[in-house]
């Protein structure tokens, strides 16, 4: 296998190695290449099926692979522990044990020689369970577990504090042009961390199936949306929640399709064409301080619907009552500020407003000899006002070399 990453390396015992995991994607660093050849994939199972004295019917399944192990190496032997993927047994309509989550429909996943397919877009996974089957429907009782997203956004948590097991409900058709699938679930998310504790809930609703196409081709495909979905989209794309300021639970919003259409090309050679898209809206606190009522109304205009809080205050003198991951301040505003007494009035109020482990940004121009010289008028830039004006703006550059400060007058005209 030939793996080619074009942002950053993967470790060698990285699952993302083995197949494709969206979260395990790395960004922002020189890319690498690998080939890996092993045959973890490889699966051992066992099966009974017993008939009753009662007339009731019993069987049993489980299987290991050798994936995503945490023992052996490849140095000599290139041994693997093995993996744990089904263990369940039924009794007539009951279902009880591990095996393909009740809110994942595996026969809507396209045939594709990655392990999973589209993992970005798929719900995906295996959980314990207590099932029960009638006719078309079915209803589980599954292990929970709450994924998080901590405030200062730097940490995903996994937490076992779950009070209620996650409940889904699922229908099933199947007829000559192929098969549907309608799921729904509902979920609690809490967390225990240290004395602090939340909960919040979370639901989805995931639609599928497989299209027969002519004699032999089909179209598989599946929708799912929810809010608080987590480690269900995705192979655990994103967290369920996300902790604010307060450590209080906020379900994050996650939507994900995909497609693939499977042509057999003779009785030998067959292909899948998949596509698949996923949104995730993790909403995050911003609020926009401005002491200038006009620079606020324009940056309103400008955000449209994005969910930021504008407040008209002064950069020396704020307190809004509660602290933030991070805090920017663009625009050379601290050069702004030509007293010390002002800067340090401005750094007293970002202290104040930190969290712990926050981080404060402050954007700034290198004093270079060009920004110490006086210059003549000249065009800076135009744009078009709300009375559909062209506006033209120029302006000039005054240096003070004693006060050290640089004086800019700009010209509008129109």
């Amino acid at each position: 296998m030939y793996s080619d990453y074009s942002d950053g390396p993967v470790a060698g015992n990285d699952a993302g190695r083995d197949f494709y995991i969206p979260s395990t994607v790395p960004v922002g660093k020189i890319g690498e290449a690998y080939l890996d050849m092993h045959a973890q994939e490889s699966r051992i199972n066992f099966k009974s099926t017993h008939n009753l004295d009662n007339g009731a019917k019993m069987t049993t399944f489980v299987e290991v692979d050798f994936l995503a192990s945490g023992q052996g190496n490849e140095v000599v032997s290139n041994s693997f522990s093995p993996r744990l993927r089904h263990a369940f047994f039924t009794y007539n309509k009951w279902l009880f044990g591990q095996t393909w989550m009740t809110f994942f429909n595996v026969g809507a996943l396209p045939e594709n020689l990655d392990f999973v397919g589209p993992a970005e877009s798929t719900i995906f996974g295996r959980n314990p369970m207590i099932r029960y089957t009638t006719g078309n429907w079915q209803f589980a009782a599954e292990n929970p577990e709450t994924f998080v997203w901590t405030y200062d956004g730097r940490n995903r948590k996994t937490y076992d504090s779950n009070k209620f097991p996650d409940l889904v409900a699922r229908y099933n058709l199947n007829r000559d042009w192929g098969n549907f699938t309608a799921a729904v679930i509902g979920r609690e998310l809490r967390y225990e961390d240290s004395g602090d504790s939340d909960s919040t809930n979370g639901y989805g609703v995931s639609l599928s199936g497989k299209f027969m196409i002519g004699a032999r081709d089909d179209f598989r495909w599946m929708a799912s949306v929810g809010k608080g979905l987590g480690r269900y989209l995705g192979v655990a794309l994103v967290p369920g929640a996300a902790q604010d300021a307060d450590g209080d639970l906020h379900a994050i919003e996650s939507a994900g399709i995909f497609g693939s259409y499977r042509h057999f090309w003779n009785e030998k050679w067959r292909s899948n064409l998949t596509l698949g898209y996923t949104k995730v809206d993790n909403d995050v606190e911003i609020t926009g301080l401005d002491i200038v009522p006009g620079m606020l109304a324009r940056a309103r205009s400008k955000a449209g619907d994005l969910p930021i809080e504008w407040v008209e205050g002064d950069v020396r003198d704020f307190h809004l009552g509660r602290e933030f991951s991070l805090i920017c301040a663009p625009g050379c505003v601290f050069e702004h500020l030509l007293l010390r007494e002002e800067q340090e009035a401005m750094l007293a109020c970002v202290h104040e407003h930190l969290a712990p482990e926050g981080r404060f940004v402050i954007a700034s121009r290198f004093p270079t000899p060009g920004l110490m010289e006086d210059t003549e008028e000249q065009d800076w830039f135009s744009y078009q006002d709300e009375d559909d004006r062209q506006v033209r703006v120029s302006g000039t550059d005054h240096y003070d070399p004693v006060r050290q400060i640089r004086h800019e007058t700009a010209y509008r005209r129109w």
